[in-house]
């Protein structure tokens, strides 16, 4: 399967998995934030689908136990909504990279803020004919 077939499988995996967990499985025990990503193995036959869950670890591995029950059902759902001759093996994962990536992105967006303002800064002493220093440079 070609990388860009690869991504678009996942995510619409990832879409019709988000609608059959919320409206069709009446488990009580998944209570899924959302599913977050889909990693489909290159010849499609595999998928790790990256859930986010609510809750402390037990609540947690309930959760991802009562995905594994449903897996199954998913997966056969799946194969018909999607025309998928063979629906990839399902296997869920709880999701702890987001709060991390979360982070990662604040710090970048510190970062790129603190990077306009030194360079704001550089462009205002290098417009300013009072300055001495810039005066000779030129």
């Amino acid at each position: 399967m070609d990388e860009r077939r690869q991504l678009r499988v996942a995510d619409a995996i990832r879409e019709e998995l988000s609608e059959l967990v919320l409206y069709e499985l009446a488990d009580p025990k998944i209570a899924l934030l959302g599913i977050t990503g889909v990693h489909l193995s290159p010849d499609g036959k595999k998928a790790d689908i990256l859930v986010r869950i609510e809750g402390d670890d037990q609540h947690r591995d309930a959760t991802l136990t009562a995905l594994g029950r449903a897996a199954g059902y998913l997966r056969r759902q799946l194969a018909s909504r999607l025309a998928l001759r063979q629906a990839p093996e399902l296997r869920f994962v709880s999701d702890t990279g987001t709060a991390s990536n979360e982070r990662m992105e604040s710090l970048l967006k510190r970062a790129r803020d603190w990077r306009r303002r030194l360079e704001a800064a550089q462009v205002d002493t290098a417009a300013d004919p009072s300055d001495p220093g810039k005066a000779g440079a030129r």
